[in-house]
């Protein structure tokens, strides 16, 4: 039943993979993934408010995330789309907290999303 829902409430992973996007983020729909982080963290209990507070939160539950796919009891697919939808979700907690107001906005890195300012860039997905 939880992975019917999140299978529901995750982006497909190609759409992280718009190989030649290098400097747009137009195809990139922000809130179908931090919608999708909100959903699966109502599974934990957790309300999602884009503030810093969320953080700990989505470490703990992609804690458990990780135990089942170590365990081999979670999907790669779904795995996947999880830390996409997770790693999209910190990225705007990153921007809504601070990281606009220094020239900071989704951009693509060799067709992979990423905060830029264009002198450095951040890959909240890879965290």
């Amino acid at each position: 039943m939880i992975e019917d829902m999140l299978t529901e409430a995750c982006p497909p992973k190609d759409i992280f993979l718009l190989k030649g996007r290098k400097n747009s983020m137009r195809n990139l729909d922000v809130s179908l993934y931090c919608n999708a982080a909100k959903v699966i963290a109502s599974v934990y209990k957790k309300n999602f408010a884009f503030k810093p507070k969320d953080i700990d939160d989505i470490e703990e539950i992609l804690e458990f995330y990780h135990k089942d796919y170590v365990n081999k009891t979670l999907d790669e697919e779904l795995m996947y789309q999880i830390v996409g939808a997770f790693g999209i979700y910190l990225g705007q907690v990153m921007l809504q907290t601070g990281l606009s107001s220094h020239g900071y906005k989704w951009e693509y890195d060799d067709g992979q999303p990423c905060l830029s300012n264009k002198v450095c860039k951040l890959f909240p997905i890879s965290k």
